[in-house]
């Protein structure tokens, strides 16, 4: 447990204490005590859940838990699995937040499923070139998201790892994406164009359903696009061919 947290828990509850006998001239029991820590970890939950879009219930209690080590780094605080390089969860205190290259002195690798889903703070996302994958959902639900630098090293954008990103207006595909999966960008209403290097040979249903008055850019050419995606169901948006990335 983080010293800051225990000493804010402790002062908390003297706080309380004070005030409920100075109210009601009776003496503040362990179990009035109790009742008040519980109290106070079910109100911070409340509060991560509607601002941050994560519970925070584990970085008060365990700070190593099932899955990883909660962990500080720029404006956010993580979830952290030490023995994997990989980030399984996340709080977002400021709306920019950078992935470094190393959290503790390890490499970051990898962004689990759903690790930073619903979080509604966060707005710029720059992650280092050391993480090579980013799991399914990982940004799903990020209302806010309005730009986001993927590392060079990704070559998946995993299915409906943008879903629901609504803001989302600007994303740079690194040139060894091969594949992008179902539904990874459905619902981003205000991205209006991407661009798409020649490496992309995989585009899944729905990838960018409702996503309005949408362009790719492709750095191809028209007969490259057509082999490689002749099958693709309900295109929704136009294409403007042998684009520069």
């Amino acid at each position: 447990m983080d010293i800051t947290q225990i000493i804010i828990m402790v002062l908390s509850v003297m706080a309380i204490a004070f005030i409920f006998q100075t109210l009601f001239k009776k003496k503040f029991t362990l179990t009035h005590t109790v009742l008040t820590l519980l109290g106070l970890i079910i109100l911070q939950q409340a509060i991560y859940s509607t601002y941050m879009g994560a519970s925070p219930i584990l970085s008060i209690i365990p700070i190593t838990s099932v899955g990883g080590q909660w962990l500080d780094i720029e404006n956010a605080r993580v979830k952290f699995n030490k023995s994997t390089g990989t980030i399984t969860n996340a709080h977002i205190i400021k709306n920019s937040v950078t992935i470094p290259t190393e959290i503790d002195g390890i490499t970051v690798t990898a962004i689990g499923e759903a690790a930073f889903k619903n979080c509604k703070l966060l707005k710029n996302l720059d992650i280092a070139d050391s993480v090579t994958t980013i799991g399914k959902s990982a940004f799903e639900n990020c209302q806010q998201l309005d730009y986001i630098k993927l590392p060079t090293q990704v070559t998946t954008i995993e299915k409906a790892m943008f879903k629901n990103c609504s803001n989302l207006k600007r994303i740079q595909v690194p040139v060894n994406v091969v594949s992008i999966g179902e539904a990874a960008f459905k619902n981003c209403s205000n991205l209006k164009t991407i661009k798409l290097p020649t490496s992309v040979v995989s585009i899944e249903d729905a990838a960018f359903k409702n996503c309005s008055d949408f362009r790719i850019d492709y750095a191809g050419t028209q007969e490259e696009w057509e082999n490689k995606f002749t099958a693709l169901e309900n295109i929704e948006y136009k294409i403007n061919y042998q684009h520069p990335l």
